[in-house]
């Protein structure tokens, strides 16, 4: 599916001002941030080519930080340049593509924009969040680097993609106490407030947390084609597309996982959703899930 080319990792955030509403409109939040993202990335390769090309870029919602925290965030992965259909050649960026101090301006701007619009059809939110958006929209901010090898950063967003990145090796109980230890982070919460931050990576239903544009979405299968005719394959996946999951190397990045079990070729794991197990410390402290009336109780 990845063409064998350059991309970009970009990160659009959502401002902290916005965190406190969120429960209550999680997922007109969540689409509001996929808009403001995707219309920065189109403005952006607008300015940047003369002709219209047409990239290939995955967006992935997280909602967690490194300490479980509540941080909505996308990751983009971005060709760098993109398909001219008019004669089927790739058009590479000239200069730095989404560079972050030439381009952070235009971010901040189209998010403005989403937030005041969202804000007129819901002013049940209050005039002071109308004062944060006028006041701190120059925090509002996308970072962005550029990669040789995107399937890295696709492994990554595979294992972090929905809900908590928590740990069990990153968890220490301690008689009421949670303690959550990242590297040189930690944070200690009461059993209570941990599951109510547990519970905040928890998507509304329906919530689409991947999205694929352009060359990588599903209705451009014959577009994608032709432009990956302009790049030769890549010589790790074309000799692991031959090799059988029991003959794979363990350590290699591609994981046994990603074959398909029919035709034994090389798949890439989109996303990946495991059923629901209870936290380690809730069977020490109650010996039994707690019933529904305690969820309730610290989830309102």
């Amino acid at each position: 599916m990845i063409i064998n080319t350059d991309h970009y990792h970009l990160v659009f955030k959502l401002p902290t001002f916005c965190y406190p509403f969120v429960t209550t409109f999680y997922k007109n939040f969540v689409n509001l941030l996929f808009e403001a993202s995707k219309k920065t990335i189109y403005k952006i390769l607008k300015l940047s080519f003369d002709i219209n090309v047409i990239p290939g870029f995955i967006m992935v919602l997280h909602t967690h930080g490194k300490l479980n925290q509540f941080h909505p965030h996308i990751h983009v992965l971005i060709t760098d340049g993109g398909l001219d259909k008019t004669n089927n050649n790739w058009v590479l960026s000239q200069n730095k593509l989404f560079d972050f101090y030439q381009f952070n301006s235009i971010y901040q701007i189209i998010l403005k924009k989403e937030l005041l619009s969202f804000y007129k059809k819901h002013s049940s939110l209050g005039n002071s969040f109308l004062d944060q958006i006028n006041s701190n929209c120059k925090m509002f901010a996308f970072t962005s680097e550029k990669i040789s090898d995107p399937y890295h950063v696709i492994d990554y967003f595979t294992k972090s993609i929905k809900g908590s990145n928590i740990k069990e090796q990153d968890l220490n109980t301690d008689d009421d106490i949670v303690s959550i230890n990242v590297g040189k982070l930690s944070s200690d919460l009461s059993q209570k407030n941990f599951i109510k931050r547990y519970l905040l990576h928890v998507l509304p239903s329906g919530t689409k947390s991947i999205r694929y544009f352009g060359l990588y979405s599903h209705k451009a299968k014959n577009s994608l084609n032709s432009a990956k005719l302009n790049f030769p394959v890549t010589k790790n996946l074309d000799e692991i597309t031959n090799i059988h999951p029991e003959n794979f190397e363990h350590e290699f990045d591609y994981l046994p996982y990603k074959f398909c079990p029919i035709c034994k070729k090389h798949m890439i794991l989109i996303e990946k959703t495991l059923p629901f197990e209870m936290p380690l410390y809730v069977g020490h402290t109650f010996a039994e899930p707690p019933n529904l009336e305690f969820f309730n109780s610290i989830a309102a």
